[in-house]
């Protein structure tokens, strides 16, 4: 057959490892992780030996300062530093305000949304792009129109919070920015304030990190830290203050109470080691699987060689795993991946039939929840449809949502496969599903405060775009959507629970009218009741669905996923999503798919039994080059970790038959056990 691809560095790679490397019969790997203990686990032919964990970067320690004096120094804060708040906290207080954060930078780069300090759940200061961003998380970002400069010198900034009133913006001695904000953080949550990062370590500050110091009270402007050569001593207000002057971790606030400052890298890596458990398929003595709780994940480097970057050949992957769904914390759990997503490699993993989660609502008021759609929700209209007509517009959708990650396709609604809005990566969409995608020029960035999104057609004119009740952009579309063919509403994810929005969703209402901005339910304290036009109005505030229509019909919404669907994922071609389920009962089960070139198909496999097919034909891409990491119980940088255990993890060059799967019998575990 005709390759689909230029081969070009896998001819060299496939070269390289012929002539470096001895036979290895049946080109099959397997590790059964029965090592029992140590860092290390090995594939059955004793070449491929990965390793437990990731390592994360670590703050570098530089003597470099706003005061440029000798033995001052600050941090390069790579992932960042957690300070744990747990004993006798003193920062929940900070919740009812005022506060005021500072801190010297460096900047090597602003972009995108990066944390100076971020405290439990509750606040944050950073960035977004270039400008001081304050943040009551989960509620409102709070932007600034100042910029700091990356001009290689030394800036100040600082944030002061007056509740009730407002923030104050500062940039050096000569800039000042006032923003009117009347709403309150949200509970403290957790017991952590981190320190260049969140608390996760994402969302890092580029650049270096100086006199870090957090105050219970609103300083003026003569109060703040702001002589680059002199700075101020603490006062009876300071919580924290960090000068990183002892040369080595960990640091400590030189306030009157003791919280020291440690590497998240370190954290992170301790994190995300996972543990071998003795339950195994066979149940024999010695026989290990490995367990992972969420943040694990096995890490081989295959850079050198690029030894499984499987370029236009057939393969069989293989995976004994023992789960509950009720524990699955990512939309895709992904069994092991190997590449960079969204570009090139691979990756197998299933779509859990997880329940939607309830969090608090957009006004943060007691008793309003709002919806993490996980799987997706659904709405049947097949009895007394009112959705059907919707295709002949005009049309208004709007809801809260809180966009956690923007990636690919994601989907707010659909409604039978006739009209869908959502997200194209960052940017709002709106379809007529066959027919055209409607997207403007601006984008949403990922955030974890609420904001408000609205979509309007108006049919023969085109789609407005709405965002904080602020019209963003419109697009001309004159066509019209296809006809309604199913009687469904998803929620959150396409029909067959794909596309799924990352992220929380609350006051979802779709009007048979085209909404002008004063119309919208845009004001997040205040919810507007249901209009004459609002055909379905959900507001999630049940313990649990179904959800009921606020608005005048018996729609009731539902979680949409009953099962767990295996998925096989070329990197920047297709997830290919099957209907092969696997049982949730809390026993061993193998999982298998088979590419071959020969049927154009991903063969998919439950306990050695076919279970479905996907028409496939086009290989999978290259890996980018120092991105060939073979991840196991997650795809790259822990993404869509999984949770329980997996054993007997095999890559097979080949197509194997049915009879060649490594499925044998296992043995019966009454009560599951994820250790």
């Amino acid at each position: 057959m005709t390759s689909k691809k230029f081969l070009k560095r896998g001819v060299w790679i496939a070269i390289l490892v012929a002539l470096s490397m001895p036979a290895i019969a049946q080109e099959v790997y397997m590790w059964e992780f029965n090592e029992g203990d140590g860092s290390t686990v090995t594939d059955t032919t004793g070449q491929y030996s990965a390793t437990l964990g990731a390592s994360a970067g670590v703050p570098d320690i530089v003597e470099d300062s706003p005061t440029g004096a000798a033995g001052d120094f600050s941090v390069r804060p790579t992932n960042g530093y957690s300070v744990d708040d747990s004993v006798d906290p003193i920062f929940s207080a900070l919740q009812e305000g005022p506060v005021t954060v500072e801190a010297w930078v460096k900047p090597d780069a602003l972009s995108g949304n990066t944390d100076i300090v971020r405290i439990g759940n509750s606040i944050k200061a950073g960035f977004a792009n270039s400008s001081p961003l304050f943040t009551f998380l989960g509620i409102v970002d709070i932007p600034s129109t100042l910029a700091v400069p990356v001009d290689g010198s030394w800036h100040h900034v600082a944030y002061v919070w007056e509740p009730g009133v407002g923030v104050t913006f500062y940039v050096d001695n000569d800039a000042e920015d006032f923003v009117e904000e009347t709403r309150a953080p949200r509970d403290y949550e957790n017991n952590l304030m981190s320190i260049g990062s969140g608390h996760d370590g994402g969302s890092s500050f580029t650049g270096l990190v100086d006199r870090v110091r957090v105050h219970q009270g609103q300083l003026s402007q003569s109060e703040l830290d702001m002589d680059a050569a002199n700075a101020n001593e603490i006062t009876e207000t300071t919580l924290a203050a960090y000068n990183f002057d002892e040369g080595e971790e960990p640091f400590e606030s030189s306030a009157g109470v003791s919280r020291p400052a440690v590497s998240m890298g370190q954290i992170l890596y301790e994190n995300s080691i996972p543990t071998f458990s003795p339950d195994s398929p066979t149940g024999e003595a010695g026989d290990y699987s490995m367990s992972f709780d969420g943040d694990d994940r096995v890490v081989y480097d295959d850079n050198e060689t690029y030894f499984f970057d499987v370029i236009d050949e057939p393969f069989t992957f293989e995976v004994w795993m023992k789960f509950r769904q009720e524990e699955q914390i990512a939309s895709r759990p992904v069994f092991f991946a190997y590449g960079q997503g969204g570009v090139g490699g691979y990756s197998f993993s299933f779509r859990p039939a997880s329940p939607s989660q309830q969090i608090t609502g957009a006004s943060g008021q007691d008793g309003d929840k709002a919806i993490r759609p996980n799987g997706g929700l659904v709405i049947d209209d097949s009895a007394d449809s009112v959705l059907g007509d919707l295709k002949e517009g005009p049309i208004t959708f709007e809801a809260w949502i809180i966009p956690e990650e923007l990636n690919d396709y994601q989907d707010l609604f659909r409604i039978g496969n006739s009209i869908k809005a959502g997200f194209a990566e960052s940017n709002p969409v709106f379809t007529f599903l066959g027919v055209v995608d409607i997207i403007p020029e601006f984008t949403v960035s990922a955030s974890d405060a609420w904001h408000h999104i609205a979509y309007v057609w108006e049919p023969g004119s085109g789609v407005s775009f709405y965002f904080d009740g602020v019209k963003e952009g419109f697009v001309e579309a004159t066509g019209a959507p296809n006809d309604y063919t199913n009687a469904e509403m998803s929620i959150g994810a396409s029909h067959d629970g794909s596309s799924s929005f990352q992220g929380v969703i609350d006051r979802f209402r779709i009007h048979k009218a085209a909404l002008t901005a004063d119309q919208l339910d845009a004001d997040a304290a205040n919810p507007k009741d249901a209009l004459s036009s609002t055909v379905v109005a959900y507001n999630f505030d049940e313990d649990g669905a179904p959800f009921q229509n606020a608005a005048d019909a018996d729609k009731p919404v539902i979680d949409k996923k009953e099962n767990n669907y295996l998925t096989v994922t070329t990197f920047g071609i297709v997830d290919a999503h099957s209907n092969a389920q696997i049982p949730n009962d809390g026993q061993w089960h193998h999982v298998a798919s088979v590419f071959d070139w020969d049927g154009y198909q991903f063969l998919f496999y439950v306990d050695g039994e076919l279970a479905d097919s996907y028409d496939y034909e086009d290989g999978v891409k290259f890996v980018p080059e120092n991105e060939a990491f073979l991840y196991f119980g997650c795809e790259r940088g822990g993404g869509l970790p999984y949770v329980g255990l997996l054993d007997r993890i095999k890559i097979t060059r080949g197509a194997l038959t049915p009879d060649e799967l490594d499925y044998f019998e296992p043995v019966s575990v009454d009560a599951w056990c994820l250790y």
